[in-house]
């Protein structure tokens, strides 16, 4: 049987307000796992209660046992670090400001200013994130067209709908 090893009053503390109060889940239920644990649930005691799988459980049993506290958070992940830091975002976001229509030259000032080579759809994205909305311009062709036929259109086509109001031909 594999159970937490005995805890000290401040880690059941600590564990008792993270499975209560801490914003994210999986901090809370790893809390919950260790302290059932400490109670002297089994694996599948608690696989039963939590619906989580044994290796779940088990895993996170070991890892508080191995590093303690930082076993209740998840470590860095993989994935590519942004290409706009969190720093140089308010200046990439009054660039697009300055020039909301033109990304390419957004993209040219980001390369000269802050020596970064970014895509359209990486500006796309922090616009997003920023609240922006994109709408395409409606182009009209109104000023094309020749007036004297179109008002003779519009004319023929209130003649067939009244027509078609009336019972056809």
């Amino acid at each position: 049987m594999l159970f937490v090893k005995k805890l000290s009053l401040d880690e059941l503390l600590t564990l008792n307000n993270a499975h209560k109060n801490h914003p994210d889940f999986r901090p809370r239920m790893r809390a919950q796992i260790l302290l059932l644990s400490n109670k002297k649930f089994t694996i599948d005691d608690i696989h039963q209660y939590s619906d989580l799988s044994r290796q779940t459980i088990s895993s996170t049993i070991h890892h508080w046992d191995d590093i303690g506290i930082t076993a209740l958070f998840d470590g860095s992940r993989c994935g590519r670090p942004k290409k706009i830091i969190t720093a140089n975002e308010e200046a990439v976001i009054e660039m697009i400001v300055k020039s909301p229509r033109n990304l390419n030259s957004v993209i040219d000032e980001i390369q000269k200013e802050l020596n970064i080579k970014v895509s359209k759809s990486t500006i796309k994205r922090l616009c997003k994130r920023a609240g922006f909305v994109w709408k395409r311009i409606k182009k009209s062709l109104s000023s094309l067209r020749n007036e004297e036929l179109f008002q003779q259109s519009k004319k023929e086509i209130k003649k067939l709908l009244m027509l078609e109001e009336n019972g056809g031909a």
